[in-house]
């Protein structure tokens, strides 16, 4: 779903950055939670990446609504974006959600996840802040309201 830019283009280069270490989490069976593991997945695969071992990915039925719902929005709107061809939606509905599609995949994802690992918390906060400010020349809307 991502499509890559010149290797020069900031978004790309957090889109790589992104992609590799979603890969080697996934690899490494980091998440204990499915629905960890199925946002990673995702991510991994609207940025292009692969299952390791060449496994077959799926969608999963939805879930519960529990009390992240910010992750399940999260995962519900990864879907839509993958599946924009086969769900009719107006112009302005598929803008919208690959908007949102692109800020998930490349920075939320990342930083949520590694968010439960307090160690990593003040670099990640500081580094994800850094990242919003030149995601102002991508999305400003998006990026404004991070912050």
């Amino acid at each position: 779903m991502f499509e890559y830019q010149s290797e020069n283009s900031e978004l790309s280069k957090h889109a790589k950055d992104s992609r590799k270490w979603l890969q080697g989490a996934i690899e490494n069976k980091t998440f204990p939670r499915e629905d960890y593991r199925e946002l990673a997945e995702l991510a991994l695969i609207w940025l292009g990446g692969t299952l390791p071992g060449n496994r077959m990915f799926s969608f999963r039925k939805p879930g519960a609504f529990h009390a992240a719902r910010f992750m399940s929005k999260a995962i519900y709107l990864l879907k839509m974006d993958i599946l924009s061809e086969r769900i009719e939606q107006d112009p302005e509905q598929r803008r919208l959600i690959h908007r949102m599609a692109i800020f998930i995949a490349i920075y939320y994802t990342k930083y949520f996840l590694r968010s439960r690992i307090a160690s990593f918390a003040p670099q990640d906060d500081y580094k994800f802040f850094c990242e919003m400010k030149a995601f102002k020349a991508e999305d400003e809307e998006i990026a404004n309201a991070v912050y």
